[in-house]
């Protein structure tokens, strides 16, 4: 997944968040975004997944070369974010079989084997209401990762996460497939030193 953006700035109520940002994320390349609170980073992440249209400029989608229309890019993406909700009556074998119907995931795993890496297969027949936020936050992480596609989008991935939670993210990041495009956004530097190259400072961006 290519994706390109030319001169592009968003406003909310004539207040800027950001404009003129002119930047290629490349298939392969792992992306943080980072900046201080209100610096445009989830904005960001919300016109990459397509689910934000930007107020002036214009972005680009492609995948191997040939253009993706914006309805369409969320079949290239997985993406997990603190604001993202599972639907509370689902167990949890149902949350991750709901997905599936969606998007396959990596290496032809099904529901169980998905609860298993995220260490929550003792868990399966429990609503998803009943979980504490950390386990609500490895589920949303877990389901992003080993979902089948070829963008994956993390927003302040270590939110709500303790010291089980965060080995467990960096153990699960540092098994990624080099070949997909990774982006990450947050302001702490534990959430992606070890796994980005290119780093994305929003204050450049900002009026």
């Amino acid at each position: 997944m290519k994706i390109t953006f030319s001169r592009v700035g968003v406003h909310f109520n004539h207040i800027w968040v950001f404009k003129n940002f002119d930047y290629e994320f490349n298939a392969g390349g792992t992306y943080a975004i980072t900046g201080p609170n209100g610096s445009g980073k989830s904005t960001l992440l919300r016109l990459i997944s397509g689910n934000l249209t930007p107020s002036t400029g214009k972005i680009d989608f492609s995948f191997h070369n040939n253009k993706v229309e914006v309805e369409e890019v969320f079949r290239y993406l997985s993406l997990s974010a603190p604001y993202m909700e599972f639907i509370e009556e689902f167990t949890l074998m149902e949350a991750v079989q709901f997905q599936e119907k969606f998007k396959p995931f990596l290496n032809g795993y099904k529901a169980l084997d998905i609860l298993s890496a995220v260490g929550l297969d003792k868990e399966a027949h429990k609503q998803i209401r009943f979980l504490s936020s950390g386990m609500k936050q490895r589920l949303s992480i877990g389901i992003a990762i080993l979902s089948d596609t070829a963008t994956l989008l993390l927003d302040e991935p270590m939110t709500n996460l303790d010291e089980h939670g965060i080995d467990w993210y960096n153990n699960i990041m540092k098994e990624q497939d080099r070949k997909r495009l990774v982006i990450v956004c947050s302001n702490r530097k534990e959430e992606y030193e070890n796994y980005c190259e290119n780093i994305l400072d929003m204050r450049t961006f900002k009026t």
